[in-house]
């Protein structure tokens, strides 16, 4: 949704760099003009009510002289983190037993989404979860397998941030011991079951 609790505390070290602490008193404010005059200071914990963007105003004032104070902005942008939902393991059949198979991956990527929006989110495959991590060594689709049982993992990351991201993996079995089903086509008697 957008909105979370920020410790407004935190940022205080980044903004008075090497200034004294015991010093200086960091506030910070929703207006310039709150800023300015010192007032409506918000928590130490301040919980977003603007989603997504919005612009914090500092006042950085000496703890000895009020009228020596300076001011500042820090734009804020929160993105929506990924949750990658469990995915099932895929299960093929090998039908012309070359132990190879191409996969697309489409029903692996809707159920990691889950009700994610593609559009908001990039779906990646990998060979481990370091490849993953680092984001380095994507496999590109359509995937064909190496083994007959193979891990991958699944990074699904915001579009517009990707330090917001989440990882999972599952398993892919190549087998190429399949049953075989007979044909229908051969029905000499016209009762539509394969009489050979």
């Amino acid at each position: 949704n957008g909105q979370i609790n920020i410790n407004l505390d935190e940022l205080s070290s980044s903004i008075l760099l090497d200034q004294d602490p015991n010093t200086y008193n960091v506030s910070y404010h929703l207006t310039q003009y709150d800023a300015d005059l010192n007032l409506n200071p918000l928590p130490e914990i301040y919980y977003n009510t603007i989603p997504y963007n919005y612009q914090i105003f500092t006042r950085v004032e000496n703890n000895q002289n009020s009228n020596c104070f300076d001011t500042g902005v820090i734009d804020v942008e929160i993105y929506a983190s990924p949750e990658a939902n469990a995915v099932d393991d895929v299960y093929v059949c090998d039908q012309d037993y070359d132990q190879i198979v191409s996969f697309d991956f489409e029903q692996t990527i809707e159920q990691v989404l889950g009700t994610s929006d593609l559009l908001d989110f990039n779906v990646s495959f990998f060979t481990s979860y370091e490849d993953a991590f680092s984001y380095t060594n994507s496999i590109i689709l359509p995937y064909e397998n190496t083994e007959l049982l193979e891990e991958l993992f699944i990074r699904i990351e915001n579009d517009f941030n990707d330090d917001c991201f989440d990882i999972v993996s599952f398993k892919i079995y190549v087998n190429y011991d399949c049953p075989v089903e007979p044909s229908q086509a051969v029905s000499p008697n016209g009762d539509g079951i394969n009489d050979i």
